[in-house]
């Protein structure tokens, strides 16, 4: 099983390396990134800072936003109107970061 929190000394700002595969695309004079899936894409509140992946979900991280993607169902619901600059995904969490401060959410019964 994956680990849930990355040792990349770096964000992931372009979401690369994920077990789900996506682009991000950063419009013309446009603040806010774009999700790109195969047939789908998610406008994001925001420049992405962070990503990561669990199962079929997505989580991403904006300066002002954290957002989880569920890629099978299709849905995008926003679980912080705070942003940050980590995140770390599980089946059952999602959790980020702002500095010192740590946000963790139960996410329930996957």
């Amino acid at each position: 099983m994956p680990a849930a929190c990355s040792d990349a000394p770096e964000p992931n700002t372009a979401c690369t390396g994920l077990p789900i595969p996506i682009d991000v695309r950063a419009p013309l004079n446009d603040p806010n990134d774009v999700i790109d899936f195969d047939t789908w894409s998610v406008p994001l509140p925001g420049r992405v800072h962070d990503c990561a992946a669990a199962g079929h979900a997505i989580a991403v991280v904006t300066a002002s936003a954290t957002v989880l993607i569920d890629v099978e169902s299709h849905m995008t619901r926003r679980v912080g109107e705070d942003g940050g600059q980590r995140v770390a995904l599980a089946t059952e969490w999602i959790a980020w970061s702002d500095g010192s401060r740590l946000r963790v959410m139960s996410l329930g019964a996957s």
